[in-house]
Order: structure tokens, then C-alpha cells, then sequence
């Protein structure tokens, strides 16, 4: 059945195409599986909540805008009633029209939030003509500074105070966060739900860490199988899209009673969300895929274990924290933990604080075919105390730091690395890892560092001269190993504690002067810079590099053929089980007789992200 919706329309109406509901929200609360809710032009001010689940994939509830109409969901409304008192523009808003909170007076803050000290800003924000002010966390200091406001609350009203600059609030459209969400469900299990073709902008969603709910703007809430694309999602007061959990087995544990610290709380989260029936059969399985993500404080898209088993693609994603007015560590253009067997590829990823960020769990993850770049708070890309498998391949990583690496057991191939590699061990945190393609648990471990795999790269700034005295295989590792042990048997825990771990490293490319692995046998090091430029057209991306010529013996490489990972001893392979075959590169181009290492086969300008 198709339910229509249109601003012309009225909630008793059937939902019929000539005679529709006014709000998104009445038909929210009749679809069922297979059924359809088309929305016609016009701005919503509204949070859509979805009430029933979809039956399956084949019979999902799909909301989706009509076709070649602009459908905008605000979390915002509209004030009018500004007054001049001195420097200062004033408003006075009823908090009788904030039904779930006054984001005015939430603070925006949850474990892991670092940046400013309390008193916090809040995850209320005004906007004039789409620009969104500076909140000021004093009144005085908003009437020296342009775009600025600041908020009073009292039990009964919210007063604003705005400096607008040059702009005059009665001649211009101003709107105010009035919800936390745009659409997302008020419970759990909300199953097979297809969000197609808006645009969402003016959430007061909250920080958003894995150990507590994780807000979004679009928030799949603790269920399975969501089809979210073709939406254009900006500013969310933190993230735009939560693949994440609500709160229900853990929330911010770590900042409202110190008890234990925050990476414990996680463990035992994960441990509870198991034996609570998380797995593949009723969480995660989402695709996000061709949405347009943009001017967000924390996150494009976040998730703890409800990111598994997913697929995240086409996605341009910008500016995300970039601005900085909040930090901490959960902040990234995607942001998973937990991401099993979750393919992430072709999304272009710039001008963010962090490109992607893989922490904790990334087992059985590919990242692949993605571009990033001007990721110039920390890196483009951060993989964070997992153990691996994640194939990392065809990407280029082109910001001031490519990759920090902070875990083991992934594989890197084909890529570009414009920056530098910070490459550290973690042996405080023993973090989980699973039976393969599957959320059982096999165990912990702490990061021993190296057990990872270089083939065919191209390094620009910093080379892979840290592994250097690592063994080249888990032959002389066990070697290293055994050694001591047959010296003195009480030596074996330590052999294993003490020593690094084999490294996989061949077919590599150093440019500028970076150095190689000191036991790698078929690589070229030259002087020679090579550099790569990125240009945009009409929403094109291009890369276009200059490299120096060189005869490395490079291969078509297939994942099975890869050294397995120590700790979790599951092959490099799709969620199916099967081989990848590296056979092309970024831009879908052919690995042929002479094959190039860096995910760019062809001279010139290639398309690399297009929407």
C-alpha cells in the first residue's frame, strides 16, 4: 500500500495521492511491511517515528521522498519575534514547544567527551538564513562577537540573546533546534526500514560514545537491516546518521560514577550485549549508501556493534568537526566499533578532524576504494586495538597523516599514502575479538603491534622502516619464540610478551626519500617525489599522479593467499567466506601485464568519487 504525504494534506484524510496526510508522522504510525509512504515537496517540521518494523528484506517499510521533489526534515522551528535591546537581538521562546528536552539546557557531554571543561555547550543551536551561530557560554561575550548567541532558561522560558552582525533577524529566516531527532524510532527492533531522498538539518542530537545511546540525527535503533541513501544530512548538533546502541545495557557508566574506566565499561558491554542476543541474525546488516553528509560536530555516521555485518557506500561526507568547538575521542567522518564484517568503500571523505575511524572489533572489516584528503585534525584513517583481519586496499589517503595504527593483524595493499603512518603498540587494554564472520566471542588481547601485511604501496612521507628487526614470518617469529622456551620452559609466557611480532612487507613503493623495511626484497626507494592532486568538478573528484617510472615485480594478490592473523586466525576474506581478488584498482580499472603499485593504474586525470 502507498500512504502519501504533502503540505497541502490533512492527518484525517486516507493517505491516499489526492488526498494526503499533512505530517510524516501519521503515516509513520500505519505503515506495515511492504508498505510505502511517499512525502511531496515542502519543509517538516516534525520527528518522524517509525512504529512498525518491516518483515523482511523483501518486505520493508520504505519512506522515500517523491520523485524530483525537494523534501526537507527539520528538528528546528522558526522564530520571529526578535527584538533590538541594545547591542543585542532578543527573543523569548515557550519551553512548552520543546516536547522531548530543551536542547538549550542539555549539555552536550557523555564518556570520552574531553573538550572544554564544564560548563559544556549545549545541543540546542540557532541559524540565520541556514548559517548557524556560535553558542557563547556568556552573555557578555556575545555582543562582541558576530554570528554569536546565548541562551537563558528558566523554568518557563528560553530567552536568546544574538548577535547577528551586519544581518537583520526580522528579514531573514531564523530557526532554533526544537528536537533531538529527525527520524528515528522510540524503542528498539524497529526492523528492514528503507529512509530514501530527504534532506535532514537541525538536530539537537547528543554525544554519542559506545558506551551509552548514541544519538543521530537518522537513528536505526538497535535493529537490523536499514536501507539509508540518497539524503542530504547537515547539521546535527553531533552526528548525522547512529548505526549505534541505545543505553539500555550501559549509559556514560564511566562519567557518572568513576567506578571503573571507560575501555572496561566497553568490554563489559560487549559481554553483556552477547549473552543479551546480539548477532547477526537480529542486529546490524545496514547499507548506508550515496548520502550527502556534512557540517556535523562529532560524527557522519557512528555506531557501536550495531554497525556489523553492514555496507557503507557512495557516501560524500565533509566538514565534520572540523570546527572543532567539541572534542573528544569519538569523533570522525564514520566512526564504528565493532564494525564485523562491515565493508566500507568508494566514499570520498575530506576537510574532517578524522577521516574513519575503526576502533575496537574491526574483524573481518574492507576498507577499500575510498578517497580521503585535508583530514588535517589527526589522520584519514585510525584503526584502534582490533586484531585483525581488516584488508585495507585501493585507497588514497592523502591528509598530513595517513594512518595511525594502533592495531594488528590487517593487511594493506594497493594503496596511496600521501602522509605519514604512526604506527603504536597498546599493552593496557585487552580488547575483544570473535569466531570468524560471527559476534561469539574467542577471546582478548592487548596490541603487541606489526602482525600486519604492506604489498604494493605507495609511500610519499614515511616509510615502514618502524618494523624494522621484526621477523619477516611466523616462522623466525616462532623460532624467536621457541628459543628460550627450550632454554627454560618457565621463559615462555615472557617469549611471547616480549617479542614483536612477524611483519608481511613486499612490492613497495618509497618515494621522497622514505625508507623501507630493512628484510623487505622487492621494492624501489628513490629521491624522486611523487605526488598526487585532487581536483573537483561539478561534484567530480579526480586524482591525478606523478610518480617516478619503476620495475617492481607487482602482482594480481587474492586475500586467501594472505598470512593469516595471529590472534584471531581468521583468513582475509568476504563476510561469505570467499577470496577477494585484487584485480582492479580504485577507479575500476584492470590490473593488466605491468601492474602499478598505489590504487591508480592509468597516467592522467582518473575519476575517483562521483556521486
Amino acid at each position: 500500500m502507498e500512504y502519501h504525504v504533502a503540505k497541502t494534506g490533512c492527518n484525517t484524510n486516507p493517505g491516499t495521492k489526492d488526498n494526503p496526510f499533512l505530517t510524516i508522522s501519521k503515516a509513520a504510525e500505519l505503515a506495515q511491511p511492504g508498505d510505502t509512504v511517499i512525502v511531496h515537496e515542502g519543509v517538516y517540521r516534525e520527528w518522524v517515528k517509525p512504529m512498525h518494523s518491516g518483515a523482511n528484506d523483501k518486505m520493508r517499510i520504505t519512506y522515500r521522498a517523491a520523485e524530483g521533489e525537494e523534501v526537507i526534515i527539520k528538528g528546528s522551528e522558526v522564530v520571529d519575534n526578535w527584538v533590538k535591546t541594545g547591542e543585542l537581538w532578543t527573543c523569548e521562546i515557550p519551553n512548552s514547544i520543546f516536547s522531548d528536552g530543551n536542547p538549550f539546557a542539555e549539555e552536550i557531554w557523555g564518556d570520552w567527551f574531553i573538550r572544554p571543561l564544564r560548563p559544556n555547550l549545549h545541543t540546542g543551536a540557532v541559524y540565520i538564513d541556514g548559517a548557524p551561530l556560535a553558542e557563547q557560554l556568556e552573555k557578555e561575550n556575545t555582543a562582541n562577537t558576530e554570528m554569536a548567541y546565548f541562551a537563558e532558561v528558566t523554568e518557563e522560558k528560553t530567552t536568546i540573546y544574538a548577535n547577528f552582525g551586519k544581518k537583520n533577524p526580522q528579514d531573514a529566516l531564523v530557526e532554533f533546534h526544537a528536537r533531538k531527532y529527525c527520524f528515528a524510532p522510540i524503542r528498539t527492533h524497529i526492523n528492514y526500514i528503507t529512509v530514501s531522498g530527504f534532506t535532514m538539518c537541525h538536530a539537537a542530537t547528543n554525544w554519542g560514545p559506545p558506551t551509552a545511546k548514541q544519538d543521530g540525527m537518522i537513528w536505526a535503533r538497535w535493529c537490523k537491516g536499514w536501507v539509508i541513501e540518497n539524503n542530504t544530512l547537515h547539521h546535527s548538533r553531533c552526528s548525522a546518521i547512529s548505526l549505534g546502541r541505545d543505553g539500555e545495557l550501559g549509559d556514560n557508566a564511566t562519567v557518572t560514577n568513576h567506578k571503573k574506566p571507560g575501555f572496561r565499561e566497553q568490554l563489559e558491554i560487549v559481554f553483556r550485549s552477547v549473552q543479551a542476543g546480539w548477532s547477526k541474525e537480529t542486529i546490524g546488516s545496514h547499507i548506508v549508501r550515496n548520502n550527502h553528509i556534512f557540517d556535523c560536530g562529532q560524527a557522519g555516521v557512528v555506531g557501536h556493534m550495531g554497525c556489523a555485518f553492514s555496507e557503507v557506500y557512495g557516501n560524500h561526507i565533509h566538514h565534520i568537526a572540523d570546527k572543532e568547538e567539541f572534542m573528544g575521542c569519538e569523533i570522525g567522518g564514520i566512526k564504528f566499533h565493532a564494525a564485523i564484517d562491515t565493508y566500507i568503500h568508494h566514499n570520498c571523505i575530506h576537510h574532517c578532524h578524522r577521516g574513519l575511524w575503526l576502533d575496537w572489533q574491526a574483524q573481518g572489516v574492507r576498507v577499500s576504494s575510498n578517497l580521503f584528503f585535508e583530514n588535517n585534525g589527526v589522520e584519514d584513517l585510525f584503526i584502534e586495538v582490533s586484531h585483525g583481519p581488516c584488508l585495507v586496499d585501493n585507497n588514497i589517503f592523502n591528509s598530513k597523516v595517513s594512518l595511525r595504527n594502533v592495531a594488528q593483524g590487517n593487511a594493506y595493499i594497493h594503496n596511496w599514502f600521501g602522509g605519514a603512518l604512526l604506527v603504536f603498540e597498546e599493552r593496557k587494554r585487552y580488547t575483544p575479538y570473535h569466531l570468524p564472520h560471527s559476534t561469539v566471542l574467542a577471546g582478548t588481547s592487548m596490541i603487541f603491534t606489526a602482525d600486519d601485511r604492506y604489498y604494493q604501496n605507495v609511500f610519499c612521507t614515511q616509510g615502514l622502516d618502524y618494523f624494522n628487526g621484526c621477523p619477516d614470518g611466523i616462522e623466525e617469529y616462532m623460532e624467536q619464540v621457541l628459543a628460550p622456551y627450550y632454554q627454560d620452559a618457565s621463559m615462555d609466557v615472557g617469549s611471547y610478551w616480549n617479542l614483536r611480532q612477524p611483519v608481511y612487507i613486499d612490492r613497495n613503493l618509497y618515494a621522497g626519500g622514505t625508507k623501507p623495511y630493512d628484510k623487505e626484497k622487492n621494492y624501489k626507494a628513490v629521491e624522486t617525489e611523487a605526488k598526487l592532486t585532487i581536483s573537483e568538478e561539478n561534484g567530480v573528484f579526480y586524482a591525478e599522479v606523478s610518480m617516478p617510472d619503476m620495475e617492481i615485480p607487482c602482482t594480481v594478490m587474492h586475500s586467501h593467499e594472505l598470512p593469516v592473523p595471529r590472534m584471531t586466525e581468521q583468513l582475509f576474506e568476504t563476510a561469505n567466506g570467499e577470496n577477494i581478488v585484487l584485480d582492479t584498482d580504485i577507479a575500476g580499472n584492470s590490473l593488466k601485464d605491468k601492474i602499478l603499485p598505489g590504487p591508480l593504474q592509468k597516467k592522467g586525470k582518473t575519476i575517483v568519487f562521483k556521486m
